[in-house]
């Protein structure tokens, strides 16, 4: 009997799932002692002090570019390495130091074209760089979306910041990596699977859903795009659109035997006829565009396809469904929460989580195909074993016919060389005894002639 969960159980470990799901929500890692927080700046823009974080929305600022004033007072200047952190950023950050440019430690590049989602950002102070007395710190931010945000910087050791840095780059970036690479893996073998067995289509569509998520989710760790950033832009809304789509077609025809051939039409046709458009609008036009119409029409989507399986699930209670809702019900939890980021009413400090809730879709999908798979197999060995056997019976009938048949071609042929040797006789022997009869009914016979004759009618 398959796997499957009574309702009170199936949502209990929904509840137990989703209170999992919803602790990296609540990370609030401690502060490293002995840290300065600039938690105060002046502002370029209007010349007005603001409180850190500074979330752009917050205060209805419309521009494109905010440059922060700090000013960092020191009662000496510091004998060991120092360094600055950017805990958090959205979206490209230049950072100056009494006038001298800063550059992130780990990746030597222009820091005026780097994207940075939600990254923490550290800078090492060199030697001489921090003096004594009054220090001018100046950040200027950019987002051409005008949905900027920093949080608070912090100035502090080297050693102490780099520890703090590390956790959460852990978190922010190297997870999401691993996450991209094992996605991009899984999609590739799903491909290559499905170009082996092209009516295997479920595949197909599991991997370019996969590979289409993990397309999107680059947009997160790529700090420099090969592509222009209005390019890039509309590649990353684009491959949320193909993964839906994608998804749409996997599970209404194989994970829950249905074929809304309306629905599925319907994403399709809206998919090719906003791609050319998310390429062709100007940036501000495509930020509306995405914002308004693209997301809100995708994003239904996603809710129905979770409706949908919660729907079957719940009437079905099947193992592989309700797996299937509980994993979605993740997704359905961080995509809430990165709506209510992009609508301004959550802050920026997490920045985005939907492309974490890729794990727990990659994993539950992938053993679900796999274990598919592997049904399949022992079905198909199954079937082989069983056409072994039919062979073998049949081959001891062929076997026991060819027997059969070889008996009775003997038979055949020694009739036939009885009846040969009957009319041998009959037409020899037969013959002598009719002559002889004739010459002793004649009376033209002797006892010699009798004798010869009888004589060769036995040797014949």
């Amino acid at each position: 009997m398959p796997l499957q969960f009574n309702h009170i159980s199936w949502l209990s470990l929904q509840i137990l799932t989703l209170m999992l799901a919803a602790l990296p929500l609540l990370i609030n890692w401690p502060l490293p002692v002995d840290v300065i927080t600039l938690s105060q700046a002046q502002l370029g823009s209007t010349g007005t002090s603001v409180e850190l974080p500074d979330d752009w929305r917050s205060r209805s600022y419309s521009g494109q570019q905010e440059v922060y004033q700090f000013s960092l007072m020191l009662e000496q200047a510091p004998l060991e390495t120092w360094a600055l952190l950017l805990p958090s950023v959205n979206l490209r950050a230049q950072v100056k130091l009494n006038n001298h440019p800063l550059t992130h430690n780990e990746n030597d590049y222009n820091s005026s074209t780097a994207r940075m989602w939600f990254q923490p950002l550290l800078y090492p102070l060199s030697s001489g760089l921090l003096q004594q007395g009054s220090n001018q710190l100046q950040i200027t931010i950019s987002n051409a979306a005008t949905h900027g945000y920093l949080a608070t910087p912090l100035v502090g050791t080297y050693s102490a910041l780099a520890s703090y840095t590390a956790r959460s780059q852990l978190f922010r970036q190297t997870l999401l990596q691993i996450i991209v690479i094992a996605m991009s893996v899984v999609a590739l073998l799903m491909l290559f699977l499905w170009l082996q067995r092209r009516q295997d289509v479920i595949y197909g569509l599991y991997g370019l859903g996969m590979l289409c998520w993990a397309a999107h989710d680059l947009n997160f760790i790529v700090t420099n795009p090969v592509l222009p950033a209005q390019y890039w832009d509309a590649f990353s809304v684009l491959t949320l659109g193909g993964f839906i789509t994608a998804t749409t077609f996997f599970i209404h025809r194989y994970l829950v035997g249905l074929k809304r051939s309306r629905i599925e039409h319907a994403i399709l046709w809206f998919s090719l006829l906003g791609a050319p458009l998310l390429f062709l609008l100007p940036p501000p036009a495509l930020q509306i565009f995405s914002n308004y119409i693209w997301h809100p029409v995708i994003m239904s989507f996603g809710l129905y396809l979770y409706l949908l399986m919660y729907t079957h699930a719940w009437r079905q209670s099947g193992f592989e469904l309700q797996l299937m809702a509980m994993t979605g019900s993740v997704m359905v939890l961080y995509g809430g929460h990165d709506t209510l980021i992009k609508l301004g009413f959550l802050p920026w400090d997490l920045g985005y989580m939907l492309p974490y809730s890729a794990a727990t879709s990659l994993l539950v999908f992938s053993s679900l195909l796999v274990n598919r798979f592997a049904k399949n197999l022992d079905a198909m060995e199954g079937i082989s074993r069983d056409l072994d056997q039919r062979i073998k019976a049949a081959a001891e009938v062929i076997e026991n016919n060819r027997i059969k048949l070889r008996d009775h071609d003997r038979e055949r042929l020694l009739s036939a060389e009885r009846e040969r040797v009957a009319r041998d006789i009959h037409d020899g022997v037969g013959g002598q005894l009719i002559a002889l009869l004739s010459l002793i009914r004649g009376g033209r016979y002797s006892v010699k002639e009798t004798e010869n004759s009888l004589i060769q009618a036995m040797h014949d």
